[in-house]
């Protein structure tokens, strides 16, 4: 077996991914930390690291995470929509909204996707259209 190169973040990735779906928290954190490492600006390793704060049951460091993987790649459609499910199952509908609000800010093709499922599920006022976060 060849040993993982420490430089490339994609194996990392992998690895991260591997040990969240064997629930293995301490492996994830490990090589999701390694490949922010093989590069910091790693939007996917951030949205990983969100993943497993999650299921450690630390919102705020989740929170954390994504946003940062949004500051780093505005456009990150996983990291949007990661941070807004999240919100909704703190019961921030609220926040949710302004999350959702953001996203289509910053990429107005997912508007459909992002807004549906947050009017679907929060618990806020509900949406007349899909179309209604889009500014005219």
């Amino acid at each position: 077996m060849q040993a993982l190169d420490p430089k490339r973040e994609a194996g990392w990735l992998n690895l991260g991914l591997l040990a969240q779906r064997r629930q293995d928290t301490p492996s994830a954190l490990r090589a999701y930390m390694a490949a922010l490492k093989a590069n910091p600006s790693s939007g996917s390793a951030y949205i990983g690291l969100g993943g497993v704060m999650e299921s450690g049951v630390k919102p705020d460091a989740a929170n954390a995470a994504y946003e940062k993987a949004i500051e780093l790649d505005g456009s990150n459609e996983a990291a949007h929509s990661a941070l807004c499910k999240l919100l909704l199952r703190l019961d921030r509908p609220d926040a949710s909204r302004q999350a959702a609000q953001r996203a289509v800010d910053a990429m107005p093709q997912v508007h459909v996707f992002l807004c549906v499922y947050v009017c679907m599920r929060a618990r806020a006022r509900a949406c007349v259209r899909a179309d209604e976060f889009v500014n005219e």
